[in-house]
């Protein structure tokens, strides 16, 4: 009965405790107090950072660099879009490495994305140029053969 009674009491605490931010989470399968649809974007950043074991200063700084934490702009001459910036053809093959499948329209999943390809290691890590200027100091320069201009990159992470 003591131990029924313990059980009960903890169950009560866990359940009436205020929620930490999701910090805590093991998998996306423990469904969370709210909706993850209800998040914002740095709420989104921060429990994928959590889930995957990434920095979340980084990720959010590297977002912000990207697009202000804006989920419609597009970049790159109209070719890259949302929070990441990313195009289209990388996003459809990473989520196909990831092993499944994200809407390239859904600001959740381009973070769900994101903060996943960071924790791959640098080689998903240097597609982003703002990341490659946080590893410099503050700045990457570079000419894209592409869009046959010159671009500097100022994106710098403060702790």
């Amino acid at each position: 009965m003591r131990k029924l009674v313990i059980m009960c009491a903890v169950m009560v605490i866990a359940i009436s405790a205020p929620h930490p931010f999701p910090a805590h989470y093991i998998s996306e399968a423990q469904a969370p107090i709210r909706e993850l649809k209800d998040y914002s974007v740095v709420e989104l950043i921060d429990y994928y950072s959590a889930l995957y074991d990434q920095d979340p200063a980084l990720m959010r700084k590297v977002a912000e660099c990207e697009s202000k934490y804006n989920t419609t702009i597009l970049g790159d001459g109209g070719r890259a879009f949302s929070v990441f910036q990313f195009h289209k053809g990388t996003f459809e093959r990473w989520s196909k490495e990831r092993g499944e499948p994200l809407d390239y329209k859904s600001y959740h999943d381009h973070i769900k994305l994101a903060v996943w390809s960071f924790a791959q290691g640098e080689k998903y890590r240097n597609a982003w140029t703002s990341y490659v200027a946080i590893k410099r100091g503050g700045e990457y320069s570079f000419y894209s053969k592409l869009l046959k201009k010159h671009f500097t990159v100022y994106c710098k992470l403060v702790k």
